[in-house]
């Protein structure tokens, strides 16, 4: 049968079926009048009263129902549908008590809350952490109504999960709002958090009869339930006066907080800052629990059904976008220069570093909260970074600002090189996340290219120019330089020299230049001077000098990678 859910224009089709004629391993849903009183008698809204009969369809989004309370009747055997209550509390009234403003309450509260962040986004994904209780009340429900009602009864995986319902109810009339789409791909996210005090009583009690641990090890890595602390800078709407749940006794006491009659009272509003939600690990945890929890188990930790409880719900709000990425090829054409900014006590040793400079061109462009800079490897203060530059990603948190265009990029690049503050960009551009894995692999699988100027003890000879020429993926076993070992493991690495060319300096018998293509990860400045003969072979040894040789500078002139 086709049941018209009132002006809404929604339609549904649902078999209604007598207990007698209903086999009891039925998938079908069996709509009476015995369960939806229950269900009321409980103050169960109208909107879980469709979850429990396993609705899925968008009419969640209409007006927020005041459903009149049925009369007791028994289970009909087949005449008239037992769900007019429910549909006829979803028509269209004149009157507005009671019903769902979406121009005056809290779905409109959420609107401006995200308008006035600022963000330039074309959609939108909604993200919900709800109480974690609400799946410990699900059970409870269910479990009274397979008392009260047995012949109406369905497997309990079968009850609509309220984020499910959450979703429905919201995304439409939100997006509308918005004047956007939602896309669950969406950079842009607009997060609500629900918590409620009585909520923490549960899981603690759950958690406690299941010996379950919500410690730190507990928590890692899925071993158990994770409880995310979300930091919420904007705190929207606060506890509801009027819930269409009364006394909060709903196993839906978040979605009611959002949807039920407008009446917020914002002097009872949380604070800005930390709040404390359950993740999805939390809600699997829980989830996982329950389903090998037996009922006589679980009747002696919780009620049955939930009992009423007077705390009200609190909603929080952010919007925030989900890091994007703006790589690119940077130069440092003078010494002097960090990688990133570098203090060492307190003190800062480097007037510049190149991530800053980068940031400051770039960020501007944003309007962001903040970045990560990452590079595929890092350079010494005094060796510069030339030939097509380092590969680097710029992680920004939360911009507000769309992703800038080729001819902006281009704009930044040439204004850094007229900066002139000795590192410049090139191939600015954004990018996805990808570069993230790319960049990070780059630090161990890609090969440097080096120029060093180096001093031996003797002149250079032709023979010397000769022996450098002709070797080939020279291995070298280093052991942890001491310039580095504060921050490097102590542990002998092999790395390979590709090639190697000598040339002498005209006019300086003792000097020559050194042009290396190595394995990422050598140490050049201690294959040139042996770092106490804890590089071996090392270019004094190579040459048969008595006295190791000593780097004056040091360029690198190509990081060879396949990047941009």
């Amino acid at each position: 049968m086709r049941l018209n859910l009132g002006a809404t224009g929604h339609t549904m089709d649902a078999e209604l079926a007598s207990a007698e004629n209903q086999p009891q391993d039925s998938k079908s849903i069996v709509w009476s009048e015995r369960l939806l009183n229950e269900l009321l008698n409980l103050q169960v809204c109208a909107r879980c009263c469709l979850r429990f009969c396993g609705v899925r369809s968008t009419v969640y989004g209409s007006h927020a129902p005041t459903i009149p309370q049925l009369s007791q009747a028994s289970c009909d055997t087949g005449g008239s549908p037992a769900t007019v209550g429910v549909i006829a509390a979803l028509s269209a009234k004149d009157s507005t008590e009671g019903l769902w403003q979406p121009h005056g309450g809290p779905l409109q509260q959420l609107a401006d809350l995200f308008r006035k962040a600022g963000h330039v986004c074309s959609d939108f994904a909604l993200e919900l952490m709800l109480p974690g209780s609400v799946l410990i009340r699900d059970l409870a429900i269910w479990y009274h109504l397979q008392d009260v009602c047995p012949t109406a009864t369905r497997p309990f995986s079968e009850v609509i999960d309220i984020k499910h319902a959450a979703r429905l109810t919201v995304l439409a009339p939100l997006a509308s709002l918005l004047g956007m789409p939602h896309n669950t791909d969406s950079d842009m996210r607009l997060s609500l958090a629900y918590v409620h005090v009585g909520s923490v009583r549960d899981t603690d009690a759950l958690f406690g009869q299941s010996g379950a641990k919500r410690g730190k090890q507990a928590r890692q890595w899925g071993k158990g339930p994770k409880w995310k602390k979300q930091r919420i800078e904007r705190v929207d709407i606060g506890q509801s006066s009027t819930p269409c749940c009364s006394s909060g006794s709903c196993c839906c006491l978040a979605l009611c907080q959002l949807l039920g009659p407008v009446g917020v009272s914002r002097s009872a509003l949380p604070r800005a800052g930390s709040i404390k939600a359950a993740g999805r690990g939390a809600s699997e945890a829980i989830s996982s629990i329950l389903s090998k929890m037996g009922r006589k188990v679980f009747a002696d930790q919780f009620a049955i059904p939930p009992q009423l409880t007077a705390e009200a719900v609190q909603l929080a709000a952010r919007c925030r976008r989900a890091p994007v990425y703006v790589a690119g090829r940077y130069l440092k054409t003078e010494r002097g220069i960090s990688n990133s900014p570098w203090f060492i006590d307190g003190k800062r040793h480097a007037e510049k570093s190149v991530q800053e400079e980068i940031a400051n061109v770039v960020m501007p462009l944003m309007r962001a909260d903040g970045y990560k800079f990452m590079s595929a490897g890092r350079e010494d203060v005094d060796v510069r970074m030339l030939g097509s530059g380092r590969p680097f990603i710029l992680e920004i948190q939360n911009a507000r600002a769309a992703m800038p265009s080729r001819d902006t990029f281009a704009e930044v690049q040439a204004n850094l090189v007229k900066a002139d503050t000795g590192v410049e960009v090139l191939k600015l551009q954004g990018a996805g996340k990808e570069v993230c894995a790319i960049i990070k692999d780059g630090e161990t699988d890609k090969q440097k290219s080096y120029t060093a100027l180096c001093r031996i003890e003797r002149a250079v000879t032709p023979d010397d120019v000769a022996l450098l020429n002709s070797q080939k993926d020279l291995l070298l076993k280093q052991y942890t330089p001491t310039r580095v070992a504060h921050r490097r493991a102590l542990m002998v690495r092999e790395r390979l020299i590709h090639e190697m060319r000598g040339e002498p300096v005209p006019g300086s018998p003792n000097y020559l230049v050194l042009t290396l293509r190595t394995q990422a990860g050598t140490y050049i400045k201690e294959f040139v001077h042996g770092d106490n003969s804890q590089t071996q072979p090392h270019l004094a040894t190579l040459l048969r000098c008595k006295e190791p040789a000593s780097i004056l500078q040091l360029d690198v002139t190509d990081i060879h990678m396949d990047f941009l």
